[in-house]
């Protein structure tokens, strides 16, 4: 196993191994990692358990760390969300053991959603709405511009990605970011003010009732705000013209494939949005799914204007 250095501060550091290692052609890059990980190779002076430290790893160490992260990710997704009463308790079931690498496994198939940021623009000032905002990993496609927002909330059910948001607005320092263990279909925001930015990243799927989620979205969007979604998409069997039009197999396929996780797709998501608002940007594309390439499930991205 490749031996891993800290550069940390306070911690025992070994740049030239790193530099030797590179011309011997096996590349380093730096992670973070908990201490208590039996694969860091920690200094004499050990750091307190549950922090993280910054060490060097080898480009096989690392595939290899991430091949086990996709193997667990992937157990879970089989095992599904399990029978518990409540959707919160599906939601903890399903993620309790995968929460650490969704954001990396993730990234790979929940595609669309830097176009949705991009189109959404809030302006400086801007109160901004993440429902089911998970992790808060969108939260840095705002780059820069996130700070300039007057107030940002999240708002998810999922307390093991929660913790991961929590984590994460720890390191990133933001400041402007609220972080809510609540329901996206009931959630109201501080002082019942409106909002100018509200979206779904891949959540209204998972949302049983995603139509009073959609409903309550916009009676907290003020009038002139934008709506947006992203999400995995089938079409109805006739479709508006100019939509996509997926086949029966196609349909019955992905609603079967997303449904072992109460991921359920749904051909009125994308009519509903359309008709409540006025269309702004729709995009309708094929994704990917990792280690599974013949498979593109498609999905959406959706910019609706509150009139």
């Amino acid at each position: 196993m490749a031996r891993k250095f800290s550069t940390d501060a306070g911690l025992a550091s070994n740049p030239p191994a790193a530099h030797q290692a590179a011309r011997r052609g096996r590349p380093r890059v730096a992670a973070d990692v908990a201490v208590n990980d039996p694969r860091v190779c920690l200094p004499r002076k050990k750091p307190a358990p549950g922090s993280h430290i910054t060490v060097w790893v080898t480009g096989r160490a690392r595939a290899e760390t991430m091949a086990r992260g996709d193997l667990r990710t992937i157990l879970a997704m089989l095992r599904g969300p399990g029978s518990a009463a409540s959707h919160a308790g599906r939601m903890e079931a399903l993620y309790r053991s995968q929460a650490d690498g969704y954001d990396r496994f993730r990234e790979r198939f929940l595609l669309g959603r830097d176009e949705l940021v991009l189109h959404l623009a809030p302006p400086p000032g801007s109160t901004v709405v993440e429902m089911g905002g998970g992790t808060g990993r969108n939260l840095e496609r705002f780059g820069d511009a996130l700070e300039s927002f007057r107030a940002v909330h999240l708002v998810d059910l999922s307390r093991p990605l929660l913790e991961v948001a929590r984590e994460r607005r720890r390191r990133l320092g933001w400041r402007n970011v609220e972080i809510v263990e609540g329901d996206a279909t009931s959630w109201r925001p501080p002082g019942g003010e409106p909002v100018d930015r509200i979206y779904f990243s891949y959540s209204l799927t998972m949302i049983p009732d995603w139509f009073r989620a959609a409903d309550n979205a916009l009676a907290i969007l003020r009038p002139g705000g934008l709506l947006g979604a992203v999400d995995f998409h089938i079409s109805r069997k006739r479709p508006a013209p100019g939509r996509a039009r997926h086949g029966m197999l196609a349909r019955l396929f992905w609603a079967a494939w997303f449904g072992r996780d109460d991921v359920f797709p749904s051909p009125d998501i994308l009519p509903y949005l359309e008709a409540r608002t006025e269309p702004v940007h729709l995009a309708e594309r094929r994704g990917r799914i990792p280690y599974l390439p013949f498979l593109r499930p498609p999905y959406f991205v959706f910019i609706g204007r509150k009139s």
